[in-house]
Order: structure tokens, then sequence, then C-alpha cells
């Protein structure tokens, strides 16, 4: 019982300034033209420390809204958005399910100058894409089991 007054004691010192909620939304876009995908919003730390902070199935509409509240100090993020905007071939199989990804940093100053309510249309086909599996769901297994 004393542990937990103790806890409700020091709750009203907590800062909650110190980590605000942020929202960054906009659109994916191929050569110009909406596109679905997946998109993982994860802290950018160092790779052993980086935490998952939301995850967003996007539809044909290429809409996508993420929210996040950093697990820690770091405030840099990164997108890694998973499409099939490129054109990917994976032997002389049949290509249509492959499936790619890109990274894109989202830096504290970006967040900052828009009063942590980014917006950004982010243009797939201009970037660089690794194939998709195995990297991405292992990496995704890995960051849900840090939760």
């Amino acid at each position: 019982m004393l542990p937990i007054l103790v806890m409700i004691a020091f709750i009203p010192l907590l800062d909650a300034s110190k980590f605000p909620l942020f929202r960054i939304s906009g659109t994916l876009l191929c050569r110009g033209n909406p596109i679905k995908g997946n998109i993982i919003m994860i802290d950018d730390n160092f790779s052993i420390n980086d935490h998952l902070l939301s995850e967003k199935k996007v539809e044909l509409d290429g809409k996508f809204s993420l929210r996040g509240e950093p697990i820690d100090d770091c405030l840099d993020v990164k997108l890694v958005v998973e499409h099939k905007c490129h054109g990917m071939k994976a032997g002389r199989g049949d290509s249509s399910k492959l499936k790619g990804y890109s990274v894109f940093p989202v830096h504290i100053s970006d967040l900052v100058r828009s009063e942590y309510d980014f917006s950004w249309d982010i243009e797939l086909s201009e970037s660089t894409v690794r194939i998709s599996s195995p990297v991405l769901p292992a990496w995704r297994a890995w960051l849900y089991g840090k939760r």
C-alpha cells in the first residue's frame, strides 16, 4: 500500500510537457497518384533502442494520420512505408505481390515548426526501395516484442 501512495504523491511532479503528443499526417503518392500501403512510425534512436510509436494501414486514397508520444527523450522519428510503388522483379516469377519499403526521417525541428502537427505528402517513386520480406516483418516483430 505504501509504494502506491508514494507513486501517487510523485505524479504531480512529473513534467508531462517534456514529452509532447504529436501527429504526422499526409498522403502516400506514387507518381503523383494516391497509393495504399502500410506505415510504421518509430522513434529514431540507435537501432537497438528504437520503439514502435504508431502503425497504420493506408487505403487506396493514400491518406494517413499517425499519432505518437515519445517513449524517451528522442523526438526524431522515422516513417517506414511498405508499398508497391516500384518496378521490382523477383526472378521469373509473379512480382505483383512483391512489396518494398522506404524509410523517411522526420526531425524534431520539423515537428517543432509545425507545432507538433506535421503534414507531409510522401512521393514514393523518388525514394530508395528495399525488398520488404523478410526484413520488415522481422523488424516489426522485434519492435512489437519491445512494447
